[in-house]
């Protein structure tokens, strides 16, 4: 079953669920409260943090706090599939939660008939924060950021499993209905900025989709060229961020959006669809370079030429999330602003010189 309330959180289920994760040792969890300040009805997920007492001859790690993430009823169709897209990730990763920057994830659920899905993890309060939108992360923290970023990709940089046992390997039907649900989306995305879009650019929107891009990036990902598993949607609000920059380590949260592909699209994501010309100006660079020398210290070979044309082609990319987001029923303000400063991008890094 999945849950879709706190209230719903049994003390006995609960005490099976951390024995069976090595949590508790013995005893059991006697009362777990919903912390009403911390619920929290979002735009895709509902999010509650559980606070648990426990007998008297509890033993072991004994978390005192778990977070409770469950899929919110009535989304977009798009999100429901999302959801269970995370909870898959959750289970294929529980044999890897030391080896990658994620939070301890003690059940995952999914009901296939309703298509609603529950998360429990471990509570990273204490420990770390987010910022909140739109302000960016600090400097520090945006190095430990690509940091945690090359951790993960390094580790399944190319890795056996992708496309076999984790993730699905693209195929070309499924590039072709991708590309014809965005070319069949565009003229209602015109419609609803109308002139609000200037003439130029609605004009390099055109000229992306009528370039040989699209069909190139499908031949790469189809043949695995340099691939990794990515979390997709690496923007402030999916990044925990730890207290101590010194010893701790920003965690990736919400992955309902993982996917293999090229390392380059998680780092636009997080620059080039989420930061202005000045911002970009100023780290984008200096963070590259970081998250190269971070890459390759974990052994990966990955010249330094290849990482900016990936950087460059996947702004082409963060150009058309607008578009998917318009369909998907966003907030008009993460349109526009992703809108701005994705072409913004695309503009300073010349990118209209790698369509053809």
């Amino acid at each position: 079953m999945s849950y879709q309330s706190c209230e719903q959180v049994e003390s006995d289920w609960l005490t099976s669920v951390l024995k069976a994760k090595g949590a508790l040792e013995q005893g059991q969890v006697t009362q777990i409260s919903c912390d009403d300040e911390s619920y929290n009805k979002g735009f895709v997920s509902n999010i509650a943090r559980l606070t648990l007492d426990y007998s008297e001859d509890a033993a072991g790690m004994l978390p005192k706090q778990l977070f409770l993430k469950m899929s919110q009823p009535g989304v977009h169709v798009e999100y429901l599939n999302a959801g269970r897209h995370e909870i898959e990730f959750y289970r294929a990763m529980m044999r890897y939660a030391h080896q990658i920057p994620i939070a301890t994830c003690y059940d995952a659920q999914y009901n296939e008939k309703r298509g609603a899905s529950h998360l429990i993890m471990t509570d990273l309060s204490d420990t770390h924060f987010q910022r909140p939108l739109p302000i960016p992360p600090s400097n520090r923290h945006c190095e430990m950021i690509v940091d945690s970023l090359a951790r993960l990709h390094a580790f399944w940089w190319m890795h056996p499993e992708l496309g076999s046992t984790l993730g699905e390997r693209l195929t070309k039907e499924q590039a072709a209905n991708s590309l014809q649900r965005l070319e069949a989306t565009l003229p209602q995305f015109f419609d609803y900025l109308g002139d609000a879009l200037l003439p130029a650019q609605r004009a390099r929107y055109e000229q992306v989709l009528g370039s040989t891009f699209m069909s190139r990036r499908t031949e790469r990902l189809c043949d695995m060229e340099q691939v990794t598993l990515i979390h997709g949607d690496a923007h402030t609000g999916n990044l925990m961020l730890p207290h101590d920059t010194e010893q701790g380590q920003v965690v990736l949260i919400d992955w309902h959006l993982w996917q293999i592909d090229l390392a380059a699209i998680d780092l636009a994501f997080l620059m080039a669809l989420h930061w202005n010309t000045t911002r970009r100006a100023a780290l984008e660079m200096r963070l590259l370079r970081r998250y190269h020398e971070q890459l390759n210290a974990q052994g990966v070979n990955y010249a330094w030429e290849a990482l900016w044309q990936d950087y460059r082609e996947a702004v082409v990319i963060m150009m058309l999330i607008p578009i998917g987001q318009f369909r998907r029923n966003s907030p008009p303000g993460v349109i526009w602003f992703g809108l701005q400063d994705s072409l913004a991008a695309f503009e300073d890094l010349h990118c209209a010189e790698i369509l053809d």
